[in-house]
């Protein structure tokens, strides 16, 4: 399977058909429901603190602590 900056280029794959995506677990067809990058994808860790204090009810002393540990 090629990375998206490798099949960008690739002149057979128009905009006026289906986009296959060759998988191990088989393969997709994207015709009625065409593809799109909508935004990038989050760096590494961007979403940590959401997660541990909102998600996980992570107390803020118990988070800089482990901040300052440099455990997350």
């Amino acid at each position: 399977m090629r990375a998206y900056h490798e099949a960008e280029n690739e002149p057979t794959l128009g905009t006026d058909g289906p986009i296959y995506a060759d998988g191990r677990q088989g393969c997709a067809k994207l015709s009625e429901t065409p593809g799109s990058i909508r935004s990038v994808s989050p760096s590494l860790g961007q979403h940590n603190e959401e997660i541990y204090r909102d998600l996980l009810k992570m107390t803020p002393a118990r988070w800089d602590e482990l901040r300052l540990k440099q455990v997350i």
